[in-house]
Protein backbone atom coordinates (compact mmCIF):
# COMPACT_ATOMS: atom_id res chain seq x y z
CA UNK A 1 0.00 0.00 0.00
CA UNK A 2 2.71 2.17 0.36
CA UNK A 3 4.06 1.69 -2.87
CA UNK A 4 0.85 2.53 -4.28
CA UNK A 5 0.80 5.57 -1.91
CA UNK A 6 4.13 6.30 -3.23
CA UNK A 7 3.07 5.53 -7.00
CA UNK A 8 -0.03 8.12 -6.70
CA UNK A 9 1.86 10.81 -5.20
CA UNK A 10 4.57 10.40 -8.05
CA UNK A 11 1.82 10.49 -10.31
CA UNK A 12 -0.21 13.50 -8.72
CA UNK A 13 3.37 15.22 -8.74
CA UNK A 14 4.06 14.34 -12.61
CA UNK A 15 0.37 15.44 -13.07
CA UNK A 16 1.01 18.44 -11.06
CA UNK A 17 4.15 19.18 -13.19
CA UNK A 18 2.51 18.30 -16.10
CA UNK A 19 -0.13 20.65 -15.25
CA UNK A 20 2.32 23.33 -13.80
CA UNK A 21 4.33 23.22 -17.09
CA UNK A 22 1.06 23.33 -19.21
CA UNK A 23 -0.35 26.24 -17.28
CA UNK A 24 3.22 28.07 -17.50
CA UNK A 25 2.85 27.15 -21.56
CA UNK A 26 -0.43 28.49 -21.81
CA UNK A 27 0.71 31.70 -19.78
CA UNK A 28 3.67 32.60 -21.82
CA UNK A 29 1.48 32.13 -25.09
CA UNK A 30 -1.33 34.35 -23.76
CA UNK A 31 1.29 36.98 -22.71
CA UNK A 32 3.12 36.54 -26.05
CA UNK A 33 -0.39 37.02 -27.21
CA UNK A 34 -1.62 39.86 -25.31
CA UNK A 35 1.83 41.67 -26.48
CA UNK A 36 1.27 40.68 -29.85
CA UNK A 37 -2.64 42.51 -28.92
CA UNK A 38 -0.61 45.02 -27.33
CA UNK A 39 1.58 46.22 -30.51
CA UNK A 40 -1.14 45.66 -32.75
CA UNK A 41 -3.02 48.43 -30.85
CA UNK A 42 -0.06 50.47 -30.18
CA UNK A 43 0.64 50.40 -34.02
CA UNK A 44 -3.21 51.28 -34.60
CA UNK A 45 -2.75 53.77 -31.93
CA UNK A 46 0.24 55.58 -33.70
CA UNK A 47 -1.43 55.50 -37.17
CA UNK A 48 -4.84 56.91 -35.64
CA UNK A 49 -2.48 59.64 -33.92
CA UNK A 50 -0.09 60.49 -37.25
CA UNK A 51 -3.95 60.56 -39.29
CA UNK A 52 -5.26 62.96 -36.46
CA UNK A 53 -2.43 64.91 -36.93
CA UNK A 54 -1.95 65.45 -40.73
CA UNK A 55 -5.68 65.92 -40.85
CA UNK A 56 -5.41 68.32 -38.38
CA UNK A 57 -2.15 69.87 -40.06
CA UNK A 58 -4.63 70.08 -43.19
CA UNK A 59 -7.25 70.92 -41.37
CA UNK A 60 -4.87 74.38 -40.31
CA UNK A 61 -3.42 74.29 -43.55
CA UNK A 62 -6.99 74.89 -45.08
CA UNK A 63 -8.35 77.32 -42.28
CA UNK A 64 -4.96 79.34 -42.71
CA UNK A 65 -5.70 79.90 -46.71
CA UNK A 66 -9.15 80.53 -46.18
CA UNK A 67 -8.45 83.08 -43.60
CA UNK A 68 -5.68 84.39 -46.11
CA UNK A 69 -8.21 84.20 -48.97
CA UNK A 70 -11.30 86.19 -46.92
CA UNK A 71 -8.57 88.89 -45.41
CA UNK A 72 -7.40 89.73 -48.81
CA UNK A 73 -11.44 90.16 -50.07
CA UNK A 74 -11.87 91.74 -47.35
CA UNK A 75 -9.08 94.36 -48.14
CA UNK A 76 -10.57 94.15 -52.16
CA UNK A 77 -13.90 95.05 -50.74
CA UNK A 78 -12.02 97.88 -48.38
CA UNK A 79 -10.57 99.00 -51.39
CA UNK A 80 -13.42 99.16 -53.52
CA UNK A 81 -15.53 101.26 -50.70
CA UNK A 82 -13.02 103.74 -50.34
CA UNK A 83 -12.53 104.27 -54.10
CA UNK A 84 -16.28 104.99 -54.10
CA UNK A 85 -15.72 107.33 -51.19
CA UNK A 86 -13.07 109.18 -52.74
CA UNK A 87 -15.64 109.18 -56.36
CA UNK A 88 -18.28 110.26 -53.72
CA UNK A 89 -17.00 112.89 -52.11
CA UNK A 90 -15.33 114.07 -56.07
CA UNK A 91 -18.65 114.60 -56.91
CA UNK A 92 -19.82 116.31 -53.70
CA UNK A 93 -17.35 118.70 -53.94
CA UNK A 94 -17.99 118.91 -57.67
CA UNK A 95 -21.61 119.80 -57.32
CA UNK A 96 -21.07 122.06 -54.53
CA UNK A 97 -18.54 124.39 -56.79
CA UNK A 98 -21.52 124.56 -59.18
CA UNK A 99 -23.79 124.94 -56.67
CA UNK A 100 -22.37 128.01 -55.37
CA UNK A 101 -20.93 129.11 -58.70
CA UNK A 102 -24.84 129.18 -59.93
CA UNK A 103 -25.97 130.76 -56.76
CA UNK A 104 -23.44 133.02 -57.82
CA UNK A 105 -24.89 133.31 -61.10
CA UNK A 106 -28.54 133.93 -59.54
CA UNK A 107 -27.36 136.00 -57.05
CA UNK A 108 -26.14 138.75 -59.45
CA UNK A 109 -29.26 137.94 -62.15
CA UNK A 110 -31.62 139.28 -58.94
CA UNK A 111 -28.62 141.80 -58.38
CA UNK A 112 -28.88 142.95 -62.01
CA UNK A 113 -32.97 142.79 -62.07
CA UNK A 114 -33.20 144.40 -58.88
CA UNK A 115 -30.77 147.65 -60.04
CA UNK A 116 -33.04 148.31 -63.76
CA UNK A 117 -36.28 147.31 -61.28
CA UNK A 118 -34.75 150.05 -59.17
CA UNK A 119 -34.05 152.86 -62.13
CA UNK A 120 -37.07 151.99 -63.83
CA UNK A 121 -39.26 152.68 -60.75
CA UNK A 122 -36.93 155.54 -60.27
CA UNK A 123 -37.44 156.75 -63.44
CA UNK A 124 -41.37 156.25 -63.09
CA UNK A 125 -41.88 158.33 -60.20
CA UNK A 126 -40.40 161.01 -62.05
CA UNK A 127 -42.38 160.34 -65.49
CA UNK A 128 -45.36 160.54 -62.71
CA UNK A 129 -43.89 163.76 -60.77
CA UNK A 130 -43.63 165.24 -64.02
CA UNK A 131 -47.07 164.09 -65.48
CA UNK A 132 -48.41 165.33 -62.19
CA UNK A 133 -46.59 168.68 -62.54
CA UNK A 134 -47.84 169.03 -65.62
CA UNK A 135 -51.62 168.32 -64.83
CA UNK A 136 -51.15 170.29 -62.02
CA UNK A 137 -50.23 173.37 -64.38
CA UNK A 138 -53.08 171.99 -67.16
CA UNK A 139 -55.58 172.25 -63.98
CA UNK A 140 -54.21 175.62 -62.46
CA UNK A 141 -54.56 176.93 -66.24
CA UNK A 142 -57.99 175.19 -66.24
CA UNK A 143 -58.99 176.68 -63.15
CA UNK A 144 -57.71 180.29 -64.10
CA UNK A 145 -59.89 180.16 -67.20
CA UNK A 146 -63.12 179.06 -65.54
CA UNK A 147 -61.77 181.56 -62.82
CA UNK A 148 -61.86 184.21 -65.87
CA UNK A 149 -65.11 183.05 -67.78
CA UNK A 150 -66.96 182.91 -63.94
CA UNK A 151 -65.72 186.66 -63.48
CA UNK A 152 -66.46 187.68 -67.63
CA UNK A 153 -69.94 185.67 -67.05
CA UNK A 154 -70.61 187.37 -63.60
CA UNK A 155 -69.52 191.23 -64.88
CA UNK A 156 -71.55 190.52 -67.90
CA UNK A 157 -74.36 189.57 -65.53
CA UNK A 158 -73.74 192.39 -63.19
CA UNK A 159 -73.42 194.72 -66.47
CA UNK A 160 -77.58 193.57 -67.94
CA UNK A 161 -78.83 193.70 -64.42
Amino acid sequence: AEDTSNALLARADDTSSSLLARAHETADQLAARANQIAGTFEAADQKLAARAQETADQLTARAQDTADHLAARASEIAGTFDAADQKLVARAIETAQSLAARAGDILRNFEGADQRLGMRIGESAEALAARASDLGRIFDAADQQLVSRIAEGSEALSSRA
